[in-house]
């Protein structure tokens, strides 16, 4: 004769089960940047192949929220950080260039790591007609950018200039869904 199970242990296993369903669920559900989210964003601070060296911080500020398939979104404002990997002056006969990486993205007051393409940008050199220098037309940046202010010989991206950072990896993070003003974990 089977003995039968005792109420309380069958509520007790019910519960079990219930919460790590819910837990496992909420991890399923963790709200995140997809890969190839573009996040359109505007310098804190000039940068300059003059006075710029490895490993000097970069911040950019999201100038558009960026609305994502869920029904989140990342807000306007947003800080993106990151950092100067490589500069190369122009002077002498060397091509100007910049490196920069981001890594990190704070929303509402939380910090998030993120997989970014590299902004690389490589000006002209002046091009030599005999005897005369006559200058080239204005930098260009490869990747995820474009034309920037430099003299033929050096670039700046001034403050303000808006750079396109493109995800090359989802990202969890917190935001607010839209029309909710509840914040997603």
């Amino acid at each position: 004769m089977r003995t039968p199970i005792p109420a309380k242990v069958l509520w007790l296993a019910t519960l079990v089960v219930v919460g790590l369903a819910l837990a496992g669920s909420s991890q399923d559900r963790a709200p995140m940047l997809p890969e190839g989210t573009v996040l359109v964003a505007a310098l804190e601070h000039s940068i300059s192949t003059v006075d710029a060296r490895p490993g000097d911080e970069v911040e950019l500020r999201t100038v558009h929220p960026v609305r994502l398939p869920d029904g989140g979104s990342v807000p306007v404002g947003a800080i993106i950080r990151g950092e100067v990997t490589h500069v190369q002056s122009g002077r002498g006969r060397s091509t100007p260039e910049l490196l920069l990486r981001f890594t990190t993205i704070d929303i509402t007051h939380d910090r998030y790591a993120i997989a970014a393409v590299s902004f690389h940008v490589r000006g002209r050199r002046p091009l030599r007609t005999g005897s005369a220098l006559t200058r080239g037309p204005a930098g260009v940046a490869l990747g995820t950018g474009g034309a920037v202010a430099t003299d033929g010989r050096e670039l700046v991206l001034p403050a303000g200039r808006r750079l396109s950072v493109r995800l090359t990896a989802p990202a969890v993070v917190r935001y607010r869904v839209l029309g909710d003003q509840r914040q997603v974990d």
